[in-house]
């Protein structure tokens, strides 16, 4: 985040209007990651807002797939569509190949609107399309989205094979924003099959990842989802106290709003 802000403050005194415009959306990956989503959503639009004066048309397509996501986890699944379909649209427009993080971003509003068909469509366009040299929103999104969908047809095992693959990418590049969720959805998939001891090692792991980090979102589900394994092993007191502290950290996301 340091580092961030210091090279968008270069970009500024140069008046380099190109790198300010990725220089926000970068920032704006971070505070999505640390569940400063006010913070976020400003960074975003003002991504957009400086790419569309200097004729840089990428960050309609990758912040504004940022911002549908952002809008998603909010609840607001109207205005998240509307922020992907603007997306996939100035994609189309650039070439076909750019459709990815958009469609990421869709399948993932699609599937919070109970729309388990639509979702399976464009996620499975975004995996298609996904490569590991990618440097764009794509390699957050896709993994999210493609994971959740496994999860949400009943196929952990499925899940855990994109874990693998997708954990692999994010090491060999040094990309640590998003990884503590990624470990969540493990933990899930493990908990799914039965693996308590794993689901335990994996969700330990990941809290000490979304500590480290900073990562408020994924510190919450993770210490939600070792209650739901503290649950299963009936050890309630534990559970109690882990859900204590996930609704603490939410509290304090909503109190930044």
């Amino acid at each position: 985040l340091v580092v961030g802000a210091e090279a968008l403050q270069l970009s500024d005194e140069i008046n380099n209007i190109w790198n300010q415009s990725f220089g926000r959306m970068q920032l704006g990956y971070v505070h999505l990651d640390r569940g400063d989503y006010s913070q976020a959503i400003d960074y975003m639009e003002a991504s957009i807002t400086l790419g569309e004066q200097a004729g840089f048309m990428i960050p309609l397509m990758l912040s504004g797939s940022l911002l549908a996501w952002t809008y998603a986890l909010l609840g607001d699944l109207e205005r998240a569509w509307g922020w992907a379909e603007r997306a996939l649209t100035r994609a189309d427009e650039m070439h076909p190949s750019l459709r990815i993080s958009p469609l990421a971003a869709q399948g993932f509003i699609a599937l919070l609107d109970g729309k388990v068909e639509k979702a399976e469509t464009a996620v499975a366009e975004a995996l298609d399309r996904f490569s590991a040299d990618n440097n764009d929103p794509s390699l957050l999104l896709v993994p999210f989205a493609s994971v959740e969908l496994a999860l949400a047809q009943g196929n952990p095992r499925q899940a855990l094979q994109h874990l693998d693959r997708f954990l692999t990418v994010l090491r060999e590049r040094s990309i640590r924003i998003m990884t503590g969720t990624l470990y969540w959805q493990r933990g899930r998939a493990e908990l799914a099959l039965g693996r308590l001891d794993e689901a335990a090692a994996v969700l330990k792991t990941g809290e000490q990842i979304a500590r480290k980090s900073g990562s408020r979102p994924s510190l919450s589900r993770l210490l939600e989802a070792q209650a739901t394994l503290a649950e299963a092993e009936e050890d309630l007191a534990t559970a109690a106290s882990l859900r204590q502290d996930a609704l603490a950290i939410i509290q304090a996301i909503a109190k930044d709003l």
